[in-house]
């Protein structure tokens, strides 16, 4: 049994670590990007209003910028989405692989 109690505590150190890294990784990018459309949106809001008000486009045109720009957004969303679930299963599997090899090795 302590060979077991082993190969668990060096495995824990090991997938800790590498959950730690990835999951910091995934967080600063997804923050990142997540920055630059929120920015982004924010400036092209400010500008089309400021259009409207000039009197440069009508109300239409306005609710028609900001409606493509809210599916612009809703696309980021969801490519977020399938990128965080592609890592986190790339996670999940490299763990059990650290962990496999791990019982393999004090098996075999």
């Amino acid at each position: 049994m302590s060979e077991l109690n082993e190969l668990i505590n060096d495995t824990s150190d090991a997938a800790k670590s590498a959950l730690k890294s990835e999951l910091i990784d995934l967080i600063y990018s997804a923050k990142s990007e997540s920055a630059d459309v929120i920015r982004e949106t924010a400036e092209k809001i400010e500008k089309w209003t400021t259009m409207k008000l000039r009197g440069e486009i009508d109300a239409e045109e306005l609710k028609e910028l900001i409606e493509s720009r809210r599916g612009t957004v809703q696309q980021f969303l969801n490519t977020q989405e399938i990128n965080l679930r592609a890592r986190l299963e790339k996670v999940s599997i490299g763990l059990m692989d650290l962990i496999t090899e791990k019982a393999l090795g004090v098996i075999v």
